[in-house]
């Protein structure tokens, strides 16, 4: 048997704890291999933007002079499209000081690899899956083999690209290890809320999503949704509940209600051996009643349910889901019968999108009172059919287009289209989440203008208090817990 010879791998991520690179760094350790996380907590990056916290510590600087001492083999960045403009910021700073090639993988990534290779400071892109690809290329550089044939990633060599294909998915999930938590559980990236995911991939192809890209890619020659085992899963909990003082889980999966086969095992084991409450996503295209009476069951405690438009014709033309409102306005009777409360996920901003079809939107969820609606602003993608739609109808010029590639602003800010209805697309994503569960309100929010003030109330109408709660626990201990982790290694050092 070959010995193995170790490799170094570090990771840069920021905000929040990342499942993909959990796995990675799993898969990479099983192998044989040795991982690393440097983190910035991020300034508010997703909720609400603080740049004053970002001053605080000048944490880059220390994830730069961490990455130097640890002198990795390979470093690895899974791009997100709204922190890519930050990791490119640390990739150029790190390519001053170190020899170790760097690779990008990720959504991102997946969506535009040649944009991403065409930058100085990138030497390979890995499209689509990572873990095998990932431990693969660990072993090739570990024995000085040749990496330039391995599927799923994009190398540059001797000023030419070379483009390998993806490998087919992995299709039996439980053969992974699990996911590598400890990695972000040293920062404060999760402390008493368990995120997981059952599974892989979304039957659906909406229009605005990276599922949409991910399918083109990999096409038919492989089942696109695969899901664990329920065994697995449960096995997964009781792994680190034994281990963190796990209060509730979050299943993060695409759509949770999908395979009632599976979910009906679920309810009958997760009780008994679990208990604990937990969160899902849900598709109104997936749910009866029989669906609804698992998830009470099982102990479903809250969803999050994405109507993203109000208005049909804009829902089924545009987005391509061909839920009518009729669904939406039963599947919300059937929450509020089992007694779970559940939150709307809403879009406005889209490309041709009306005034009057954005209060389609606000009127909906006015109808189907949910607990708490969420308001965003459509964020075009890189590679999705909603993105090249708006190029198409002239939302999206050069300079948009650059914007895009480098990752600037996000769905939580004013719309990033050159889109006639700016002003209608920052009320109602700033007031919305407000007047759906306080209409009494209308003619005086209606008076008001958007600042950072009512963006930062809509927040608090926009999640349930318990998922506030969790969140600022989380954010509050990441920047508590990452502040004295590099504190502590510079005075042992010093």
């Amino acid at each position: 048997m070959d010995k193995i010879i170790t490799m170094k791998t570090l990771f840069i991520f920021r905000n929040a704890e990342w499942l993909g690179i959990e796995y990675l760094s799993s898969v990479l350790k099983k192998a044989g291999h040795q991982t690393k996380l440097l983190f910035n907590p991020g300034a508010g990056d997703i909720e609400f933007k603080i740049p004053f916290f970002e001053k605080i510590g000048n944490i880059d600087a220390v994830i730069i002079e961490e990455a130097i001492r640890y002198n990795p083999d390979l470093i690895a960045f899974s791009s997100l499209t709204n922190i890519y403009s930050w990791q490119k910021k640390i990739a150029v700073e790190l390519k001053k000081h170190l020899a170790a090639p760097i690779i990008f993988g990720g959504i991102h990534a997946t969506a535009v690899p040649d944009q991403m290779l065409s930058q100085d400071f990138v030497d390979m892109v890995c499209i689509g899956e990572g873990e095998e690809a990932l431990v693969e290329l660990a072993h090739a550089m570990a024995n000085h083999e040749n990496i330039y044939s391995i599927q799923n990633i994009w190398f540059k060599n001797n000023g030419s690209i070379i483009k390998n294909s993806v490998r087919p998915l992995i299709h039996d999930l439980d053969v992974l290890p699990f996911p590598d938590k400890e990695i972000f559980y040293k920062y404060g990236c999760f402390y008493d809320r368990l995120y997981i995911m059952t599974g892989r991939g979304c039957p659906f192809s909406c229009s605005y999503c990276y599922n949409a890209t991910y399918k083109n890619l990999y096409g038919s020659k492989n089942p696109y949704v695969r899901r664990r085992s329920v065994r697995n899963v449960i096995d997964e909990i009781l792994y680190f509940r034994s281990r963190y003082p796990i209060k509730e889980i979050f299943f993060y999966d695409d759509i949770f209600t999908i395979q009632k086969q599976w979910l009906e095992e679920f309810a009958s084991s997760y009780p008994k051996e679990v208990g604990l409450p937990y969160k899902c996503l849900i598709h109104v295209d997936t749910i009866d009643e029989e669906i609804m009476r698992l998830l009470s069951k099982s102990g479903c405690y809250y969803v999050d349910m994405g109507l993203e438009s109000g208005n049909e014709k804009i829902r089924k033309q545009l987005l391509y889901r061909n839920t009518t409102n009729e669904q939406i306005k039963r599947v919300a009777h059937l929450l509020r019968k089992y007694r779970i409360p559940f939150t709307t996920l809403n879009m406005v901003g889209l490309p041709s999108e009306a005034q009057e079809e954005m209060w389609d939107t606000v009127d909906l969820n006015i109808a189907i009172k949910p607990n708490n609606a969420l308001f965003t602003t459509f964020y075009p993608f890189p590679n999705t059919p909603l993105t090249d739609r708006a190029e198409l109808l002239g939302y999206i010029d050069d300079e948009v287009r650059l914007k895009l590639n480098n990752g600037e602003k996000s769905y939580k800010e004013s719309t990033i289209l050159n889109h006639p209805e700016k002003d209608t697309i920052l009320w109602i994503s700033s007031f919305a989440p407000i007047l759906v569960k306080w209409t009494f309100l209308t003619a005086i929010l209606k008076r008001l203008k958007p600042n950072r003030f009512f963006r930062f109330i809509a927040i608090f109408f926009s999640s349930p208090l318990r998922n506030i709660f969790f969140r600022t626990k989380e954010l509050v201990l990441m920047y508590v817990k990452t502040r004295t982790y590099y504190y502590m290694k510079r005075n042992i050092r010093e």
